[in-house]
C-alpha cells in the first residue's frame, strides 16, 4: 500500500508590540492554534519563524528568511493564523503571491477558514485581496492621524517637515543657522547677478572660501536650483496641497528674490508653490527617476521626468492627457453583479475582525489609563503621609500626567481610525459600483487619495501613461477590456500589479 506523501509546512507569527501581546494576539497563543491546526491536518512543521514587528513596513527579518527557504523548498505550506499577522503591506503581498504561482506554495489563513493557493478559486482570492486591502486600511487611518499634528502645526505656521539649508528645527519653532546663513545668501547673490549658470555656482561658492557641509565641501547643482526655488526663503511653505505663510525668520530680502526669480524664468527654470495631482505618483520608465509637475505658459500644467540620472530626453505631457488616460482605465472596472455582493461580503466579514482588534485596544489604553489614575491616587497619599516631599511628588504626578493624555491621544486616534475605516469601506463599494463617474465628481485631495487606493504602480514611458490597478480592483476589470491597449490614450492597463512586475522580472 502506497504510503500518504507528507505534508511540510512552516509557521509564521507575528505580533507588532509588547502591546499587542496584552491584546490576545501573543505569539504563545498563535502558536498553538497553528500547531493543533497541522495536528489535524496531518502536516508536518518543519520551522516556526517569529517576528515582533510591524507588518505594515516591509523588510521584516524572519519573515525575508522564512520567503528565502520556501524558494529553496523547505515547504510547500505556510501556516498563518490571519491576513493581517503576515502582512499589512501590498509589496509583502506580491512577495508571497509570487511564491504561491513558481513555488506552488498554498497559504493556510486558520483563524479566517481560508486557503490561497496557485488553484483557488477567483472568488477566494478576490476575498482575500480586499483582506490585504482592508487590513492596510486601518494601519493607514492610525498613520493619518499622525498627519493631522503635522496638519495643525503648519496652520499655525510652522514648516511641519524638516526645514532647508539655513534652517534647524529648535523646540517645535524653525530657528535660522548663523553659519550657514551667509552660505544660502551668497548663492542667491551669485545668482543674481547673472553671471553664472547653476551649474557653476558651486565651483564659485568653493573658490570664494565657503563650503557646503563637512563630509562634501562643494553643493550639488540640483541643491542649488532647490534652494533658489525653496519656498521657504520667500516667507512660505507648502503642506498637503495648500500654501501657508510661516512664521520663521528670513534672511534673503524681498528684491534679491525678486531679481533672481526674474533670471529663473528667463532662463526657462519655473518656480511654483502649487501641489499637483500626480506628483509623487508616477516614475520614469527608461530610468526609474519621479516624473514631476509644473507650470508652463503660467497657466497650464506640464509633467516630464526629473532626468536626475541625465540618461533621459525630457519629454512633457499636460496634465488633461493623464486626466483622459486614468479616467478612462478605471471605466475598465465592472464588476458582475455576483462579485459585487462578494465584496460586500468580504467589507462586512473584514470589518468584523477589525472591530474586534478596535475593541482590545480600546480596552487595553482604557486599563492603562485607569491605572495610571490609580498612581496618582497612591502619589498623593503617599505625599500627604510625608512618604514622599512635595518636589517628587510634583515631578511624578507631571509624568503621570503626560502618560495619562498619551493614552488618551492614542484613545481618540484609535475612535477616529474606526470611523475612517467604516468610511473607506463605504468608499469602496462606490469606487467599485461606478469608479470613472464617482471619480470626476470629486476634489483633487479625495482624487489623489482615491489613486493610492486604486493604483499600484504608475509608469511613464515616453509619453506614455502605463497605470496599474490594484490586484484587488483588477479582478473587477471588464474581460473585453483587459490586456489590450487602449489607442486613443495611449493606455495599457495591467491585469494586476502581481502579473505585470512577474512579466518585467
Amino acid at each position: 500500500m502506497k504510503k500518504p506523501k507528507l505534508i511540510k509546512a512552516v509557521i509564521y507569527a507575528r505580533v507588532s508590540s509588547k502591546e499587542q501581546e496584552k491584546e490576545g494576539y501573543s505569539i504563545p497563543a498563535q502558536l498553538k492554534s497553528l500547531r493543533e491546526y497541522a495536528e489535524r491536518k496531518g502536516i508536518i512543521i518543519v520551522h516556526e519563524y517569529v517576528d515582533a514587528e510591524t507588518a505594515k513596513r516591509v523588510g521584516r527579518t524572519n519573515f525575508q528568511l522564512m520567503l528565502d527557504n520556501i524558494k529553496q523548498g523547505e515547504a510547500g505550506v505556510l501556516l498563518v493564523e490571519k491576513t493581517d499577522r503576515l502582512t499589512r503591506n501590498l509589496k509583502d503581498e506580491v512577495l508571497v503571491d509570487d511564491l504561491i504561482q513558481a513555488q506552488k506554495l498554498e497559504v493556510h489563513y486558520v483563524k479566517e477558514g481560508e486557503v490561497i493557493g496557485p488553484d483557488s478559486k477567483s472568488s477566494a482570492k478576490l476575498m482575500h485581496n480586499f483582506r490585504v486591502v482592508m487590513a492596510k486600511n486601518y494601519i493607514d487611518n492610525l498613520s493619518e492621524e499622525i498627519r493631522k499634528g503635522l496638519q495643525e502645526k503648519a496652520e499655525q505656521g510652522w514648516y511641519p517637515h524638516p526645514p532647508p539649508y539655513g534652517y534647524k528645527g529648535e523646540k517645535r519653532k524653525i530657528v535660522i543657522v548663523p553659519e550657514k546663513v551667509a552660505f544660502v545668501t551668497r548663492l542667491y547673490e551669485l545668482y543674481a547677478t547673472g553671471k553664472y549658470s547653476i551649474t557653476e555656482i558651486p565651483k564659485k561658492l568653493y573658490e570664494e572660501g565657503f563650503v557646503y557641509q563637512p563630509s562634501r565641501a562643494k553643493i550639488q547643482p540640483s541643491r542649488v536650483e532647490a534652494a533658489l526655488k525653496h519656498p521657504f526663503h520667500r516667507g512660505y511653505f507648502e503642506f498637503n496641497g495648500k500654501v501657508y505663510p510661516g512664521k520663521h525668520e528670513r534672511f534673503i530680502s524681498d528684491e534679491l528674490i525678486k531679481q533672481v526669480d526674474l533670471i529663473l524664468k528667463r532662463r526657462g527654470h519655473k518656480v511654483t508653490a502649487r501641489s499637483f495631482l500626480y506628483q509623487g505618483m508616477i516614475t520614469c520608465a527608461n530610468c526609474g527617476c519621479q516624473v514631476v509637475g509644473e507650470i508652463q505658459k503660467e497657466r497650464y500644467i506640464y509633467y516630464s521626468c526629473t532626468n536626475s540620472k541625465k540618461t533621459c530626453q525630457r519629454l512633457f505631457v499636460r496634465e488633461e492627457k493623464f486626466n483622459t488616460e486614468i479616467e478612462q482605465l478605471l471605466e475598465t472596472i465592472q464588476p458582475t453583479a455576483e462579485q459585487y455582493e462578494w465584496l460586500q461580503m468580504i467589507l462586512k466579514s473584514s470589518h468584523e475582525d477589525e472591530q474586534a482588534f478596535h475593541e482590545k485596544s480600546i480596552d487595553r489604553l482604557q486599563a492603562q489609563i485607569k491605572k495610571t489614575d490609580n498612581q496618582l491616587s497612591l502619589i498623593y497619599d503617599d505625599c500627604l503621609e510625608g512618604l514622599i516631599d512635595r518636589e517628587v511628588y510634583e515631578r511624578k504626578r507631571e509624568e503621570l500626567k503626560k502618560r495619562r493624555q498619551d493614552f488618551n491621544i492614542q484613545l481618540e486616534k484609535h475612535y477616529r481610525a474606526d470611523e475612517a475605516y467604516q468610511d473607506k469601506g463605504l468608499q469602496i463599494l462606490e469606487i467599485v459600483k461606478n469608479a470613472a463617474t464617482f471619480y470626476k465628481t470629486q476634489p483633487q485631495a479625495i482624487k489623489r487619495e482615491l489613486l493610492r487606493v486604486l493604483l499600484s504602480n504608475c509608469t511613464l514611458e515616453g509619453k506614455v501613461l502605463k497605470p496599474e490597478l490594484h490586484f484587488a480592483f483588477a479582478a473587477f476589470q471588464g474581460i473585453q477590456r483587459k490586456g489590450k491597449m487602449v489607442e486613443t490614450t495611449g493606455i495599457e492597463p495591467a491585469t494586476s500589479c502581481v502579473q505585470s512586475r512577474r512579466s518585467t522580472n
